[in-house]
């Protein structure tokens, strides 16, 4: 049963076992195209036609939605799961070609659980073909990225969760924990890859999402448990998480730091990053990708910022000390030093910006958000090296007039 009497047919065209010397034909489809839902149907197809795609059992009647009555509507998907199953279990015994994850089948059945929201299914399916781990770990990241946990919190919450110091550790979902748990059990010598691939997933969602601090905190969590699986000996490689890296970096220094540094104007006050956009800076130094266009993203944004916080820290740290009397009067040189070199940095900045600004205009007939947020903040930082830099001339001149002998040449 289960298939509209495919078996008599089948029986029929077999002649009762009058079959010529060779292998029987495989079963033919129903007479609508479609494939019986009956297994011994596929098993027939998978052992006499092993080049042959298993199809898809038919499409169910779709149930109607939650709350409405027998009227109401829906889509009805063909299922891959049958054939995906048998294909990967009884194909071994029958010595067929090793399945990969470009097979029809595979992709199909990826795709399926995806858009049903089996999120559990897909991490395992995703994970079950031969493979070796970096190919393991790629495909997994990638089903991940596809589809969030199912507890994923609301965007009210998500929101809340963003309010914590950038550096603090990204949470999980009790679901992506109980992932964890299952591959921990499989794998328990290696805690640490499931770790970096799920917060590496969470980042590139948080980004989907505009959740700019999401982004910094997952990949910064993510990099973490990287670091920890390498120093593992019999750990394999994980895949590259440049890409994640190039989002933090943007998202920190294209986002998250201008409206730091523009949320305090008042006259005369240098502002300077919170304490852990800082720390979230100097950890995504630490992870710099060696190789791409990280490097150069880098030193036309996350280094101009440390620079200049430490400017102002340093600058800040002398004006305290100076006014106790406990600083020589040469020690200005160096901040106003360092202060003239970020300076030059930002006007060959600006130079470079200008020109995206303008293909932006041409390209879009406005400037990006994150290009005008830039561009504003690149000012801002210019203006405050400039009262910096007005501030220790002031000083410098205030002490030579009071005691010429302590100025040098």
């Amino acid at each position: 049963g289960g298939g509209g009497g495919w078996r008599e047919a089948y029986a029929a065209e077999l002649g009762f076992g009058d079959v010529a010397a060779g292998d029987p034909p495989p079963p033919p489809p129903l007479a609508d195209g479609l494939a019986p839902a009956d297994p011994a149907w596929h098993l027939l197809r998978l052992v006499f036609a092993p080049t042959a795609p298993l199809p898809p059992l038919p499409a169910r009647p779709p149930l109607p939605p939650r709350g409405v009555g027998s009227g109401g509507s829906g889509v009805s998907l063909p299922d891959y799961s049958l054939a995906w199953h048998l294909r990967l279990v009884v194909g071994e015994l029958l010595q067929l070609r090793t399945p990969t994850a470009d097979d029809g089948v595979h992709r199909a059945y990826l795709a399926q659980l995806e858009t049903c929201g089996r999120w559990h299914e897909l991490a395992a399916a995703a994970t079950a073909l031969p493979a070796t781990p970096l190919e393991e770990a790629t495909a997994l990241q990638q089903a991940l990225e596809r589809l969030p946990p199912p507890d994923e919190p609301t965007q009210e919450v998500l929101r809340v969760l963003d309010l914590a110091p950038l550096d603090d550790p990204a949470p999980l979902t009790p679901d992506a924990e109980a992932l964890g748990s299952r591959w921990l059990a499989g794998h328990p010598h290696d805690p640490h890859r499931l770790l970096a691939l799920l917060h590496a997933a969470s980042a590139q969602r948080a980004h989907a999402q505009h959740r700019p601090s999401g982004v910094v905190r997952h990949f910064l969590t993510a990099a973490t448990a990287a670091t920890a699986a390498a120093a593992v000996a019999a750990s394999p490689p994980l895949p590259s998480l440049a890409e994640e890296w190039r989002l933090a970096h943007s998202a920190l220094t294209r986002q998250l730091a201008p409206t730091a540094l523009l949320g305090c104007r008042l006259r005369g006050v240098l502002r300077s990053l919170p304490e852990d956009h800082v720390r979230a800076l100097r950890a995504l130094k630490r992870h710099l990708p060696p190789q791409g266009p990280a490097g150069r993203e880098w030193s036309s944004g996350g280094r101009i910022l440390l620079e200049y916080c430490a400017v102002v820290a340093n600058f800040y740290a002398f004006t305290t000390a100076a006014a106790a009397g406990e600083l020589a009067p040469r020690t200005p040189d160096s901040v106003r030093q360092s202060a003239e070199q970020l300076l030059e940095a930002l006007r060959g900045e600006a130079a470079a910006q200008r020109r995206s600004l303008e293909r932006d205009e041409a390209l879009h007939g406005a400037w990006s958000e994150e290009a005008a947020a830039w561009h504003a903040c690149r000012r801002s930082m210019e203006e405050n090296l400039g009262v910096v830099r007005d501030k220790l001339d002031f000083y410098a001149g205030y002490v030579a007039e009071a005691d010429p002998a302590m100025v040098t040449d």
